[in-house]
């Protein structure tokens, strides 16, 4: 039984101390979990942040490597030095005192990530992983009006669930987010409702602004902004803003000066599901298993769609 004044994310993550903090979706997402991160690690648990990476990691040192697929970066990693979101938060952290090392993970289909998932936490000998979603893509089931840009949260999210032996959890941040990639937010709220009727939705927790979780995110996307000028986040912008307290059209970036943001409270609030029972509500997640290049999975999720009854838009009644 869950209560008021423990929130179910972290009592679903009480028993464990060695905890995996995953971006789903690529990019900067695991910059999405810092908050989560940094309140586990004041929980005394040891967490590790790793990331599904859109970094061209071929620059690698081969000893970088744990496995195929999955390999360490530190701070002084090789690699782009105009993008690489996973050395630039490696970097952040050794700049606090904070365990560096990010986990990249390459960009491949469900079948190597998963073993790269296995391995990773064989390594580390982790007993829980939190997936982490800048946004709401990973919980699309794939029968609504919209879904964003599911390719590499779908991937994560069965590559994940292949995993045994381990607490699986889902933490989406950044509600509205996604509108711009088409998503309807009726059916986020919609999919939530549905998981909670199984057990699987472990409710909303927001990030509390004047927090040391919330000023270090920040601090964290503004470093990430500034080392990554010409393509900074623009979800993790939106994401910081939001627990700056602004709200409305809030110019993020050059990219977005053509678009009316809706920068809101929300946005700083983690949605929780059980992982499975997420994986479960997905309808065509269990035929990405055998895919190994993200070609495929993006195939089987258009052949998924077109044959598919959508479900229409829907507004905000209020």
């Amino acid at each position: 039984m869950f209560s008021l004044a423990q929130p179910p994310l972290f009592s679903r993550l009480a028993n464990a101390s060695n905890v995996l903090v995953a971006g789903a979706g690529g990019g900067f997402d695991v910059y999405a979990g810092l908050p989560l991160a940094s309140a586990l690690r004041g929980l005394g648990k040891r967490v590790h942040l790793a990331n599904l990476a859109f970094s061209d990691l071929s620059r690698l040192d081969l000893d970088d490597w744990l496995a195929p697929e999955v390999a360490a970066v530190g701070p002084e990693s090789a690699g782009s030095d105009t993008y690489f979101p996973e050395r630039t938060l490696a970097r952040w952290l050794a700049g606090r005192g904070l365990p560096s090392t990010v986990y990249a993970f390459s960009r491949v289909g469900v079948r190597p990530l998963a073993e790269a998932y296995r391995r990773l936490v064989e390594h580390l000998e982790v007993d829980a992983v939190v997936l982490v979603d800048g946004g709401t893509d990973i919980l699309m089931r794939g029968d609504e009006a919209g879904v964003g840009t599911p390719e590499e949260d779908m991937t994560s999210l069965a590559a994940v669930f292949e995993l045994a032996g381990v607490e699986k959890l889902v933490a989406s941040l950044g509600f509205g987010i996604d509108f711009y990639h088409g998503v309807c937010h009726s059916h986020v709220l919609e999919n939530l409702a549905a998981l909670d009727r199984v057990g699987g939705y472990l409710g909303a927790l927001s990030i509390p602004s004047n927090s040391t979780e919330a000023r270090d995110y920040v601090a964290a996307v503004a470093d990430a902004a500034a080392s990554t000028p010409t393509r900074p986040s623009i979800v993790n912008g939106q994401i910081a803003a939001a627990l700056r307290g602004e709200f409305g059209n809030v110019p993020i970036t050059e990219r977005t000066g053509g678009s009316e943001l809706f920068v809101n409270p929300l946005m700083g609030v983690y949605f929780s599901v059980d992982l499975m029972l997420l994986a479960a509500s997905v309808g065509y997640l269990d035929r990405l298993r055998d895919t190994g290049t993200m070609v495929e999975v993006a195939m089987i999720i258009e052949e998924h769609r077109y044959k598919v009854t959508t479900r229409p838009r829907r507004v905000f009644p209020h």
